[in-house]
């Protein structure tokens, strides 16, 4: 089920809401306040098989909807809903989208024992909260963003362990510097890498090639 306009139509439906509902795609249209009213709280309770949640717009509070994230298998939200996080114990597939850098701080890390694939995008993204979510399985990375993205915060996440089985990493950046094949060569799991549209500074080939044949 996908809803792009008024949001108001979840308080009008929510008793069909059947066990039978897997996917939800909430988009709706124009500018929306970021706190959903309250009259919206608990409205997703009797969507007890639901697998897949997309909220795509800055929603601050999209925990009052009271979906099951405990059985959810696929998220894609926006901003840092660390509520809804500390739940998603069954998530393989995630997808943070951030306007701002430091929105929604937090200082005491969350367990994801279940993300595969994590897809970071947005303007300003500051990836330096990474360091707070630990992904033991974790075996793709992507990072999107039409501004810079610091190799550095990424640094810290490795730093942490947080993402120490990591096999494949997709760069979408506005350009890809000698900090970031530095970077590259601190991951000895890397199996697959990929470069989308990214303004490269530097000469790769010192990075992927290796030691001269005798």
């Amino acid at each position: 089920m996908t809803i792009c306009n008024d949001l108001g139509l979840l308080e009008e439906i929510h008793s069909s809401f059947q066990p039978s509902l897997q996917f939800l795609h909430l988009a709706p249209s124009g500018d929306l306040h970021p706190n959903l009213p309250t009259n919206l709280t608990g409205v997703l309770a009797g969507a007890t098989g639901l697998k897949e949640v997309r909220i795509s717009w800055n929603c601050a509070n999209p925990e009052i909807l009271g979906a099951p994230w405990s059985k959810a298998t696929s998220l894609c939200l926006t901003g840092r809903p660390w509520i809804i996080l500390q739940q998603a114990a069954l998530v393989k597939k995630l997808v943070l989208r951030t306007r701002s850098g430091r929105q929604f701080e937090r200082t005491l890390p969350i367990t994801l024992p279940s993300v595969e694939t994590l897809r970071l995008t947005g303007k300003n993204l500051d990836t330096s909260f990474l360091a707070m979510l630990i992904m033991s399985k974790l075996v793709r990375l992507t990072v999107r963003t039409f501004d810079s993205a610091r190799a550095s915060d990424l640094t810290a996440a490795f730093s942490t362990g947080a993402l120490s089985s990591l096999r494949a990493l997709d760069l979408e950046l506005r350009y890809v510097d000698n900090e970031w094949c530095k970077f590259l060569e601190g991951i000895p799991t890397l199996e697959e890498l990929h470069f989308w549209h990214c303004c490269i500074h530097v000469d790769l080939k010192q990075y992927i090639d290796g030691p001269p044949s005798s």
